[in-house]
């Protein structure tokens, strides 16, 4: 799982506190999604305390085809499936790779740019999805995660041979006339 441990932890709980932690077991991997992020990851291939965490929050891993949405209100089962949940086959099908860029802007929560290469659209992604992604917290079957990948859904996904996570975009008015500005320059790392 190429995700720092205590930044999974983060992101499960907070959304687990805001809207609810969709926990989802599609018979190959589980999936877990937030407001606007989604992890899909082989069964199998879930490391102790990211599995202890999910458990904690809500006390059991769905059934083959099962969904449930865990609040502190309780769990509720669900009826299944949205394309989005299923992060991993959608990575797959992502035809264009973006570069992340050395720069960011300070919105509500801070946002860190990518940056389309063809085109050279800027897009913006909350920081803290990108900076929880580590690939030296792989475990050795695993092959290092490569993203940011663009498909035909509104977001960004990161995908190894074993887990898929997906972001969605960041959107502020703001800030659309400092991206058309910056999209022309070179801020690539």
């Amino acid at each position: 799982m190429f995700l720092k441990t205590n930044g999974f932890k983060k992101l499960i709980k907070e959304a687990y506190k805001a809207y609810g932690l969709k926990v989802g077991n599609d018979g190959t991997g589980i999936y877990l999604a937030g407001d606007y992020w989604v992890i899909w990851i082989q069964k199998d291939m879930i490391p102790k305390k990211e599995l202890g965490a999910i458990i904690e929050l809500t006390g059991e891993i769905p059934g083959p085809g099962e969904v449930l949405s865990a609040t502190k209100a309780g769990n509720q089962y669900e009826v299944p499936w949205h394309e989005i949940y299923n992060a991993m086959e959608e990575a797959e099908k992502c035809t264009k790779s973006l570069k992340e860029t050395c720069a960011s802007l300070h919105l509500p929560a801070e946002a860190k740019l990518i940056k389309d290469p063809e085109n050279g659209k800027l897009h913006m992604i909350d920081r803290y999805c990108i900076d929880i992604i580590d690939n030296s917290v792989i475990e050795e079957v695993e092959t290092p995660a490569v993203g940011p990948l663009m498909g035909e859904n509104k977001g960004f996904y990161w995908k190894n041979n074993v887990m898929a996570y997906y972001v969605c975009e960041m959107k502020s008015e703001k800030a659309q006339e400092i991206l058309e500005y910056l999209g022309g320059k070179d801020i690539t790392k």
